[in-house]
């Protein structure tokens, strides 16, 4: 199941709450994937990551 997305932050989709922890990630064309597990209702759930750089900088 995917999650809930609120003020740009993961939220549960079973009991809406913003506390959980990472149990696996992966890197997938739209970003990373990440997978998570709720500390209150304790299922399962995932929701991706997009990265974005605003200011690309280059060390020589």
């Amino acid at each position: 199941m995917n999650a809930i997305i609120k003020d740009n932050k993961a939220y549960c989709p079973f009991c809406n709450e913003y506390d959980y922890r990472v149990t696996d990630c992966k890197q997938i064309e739209l970003g990373t994937q990440m997978q998570v597990i709720c500390r209150k209702c304790n299922r399962e759930f995932e929701y991706i990551v997009k990265l974005r750089i605003e200011n690309a900088v280059r060390f020589v």
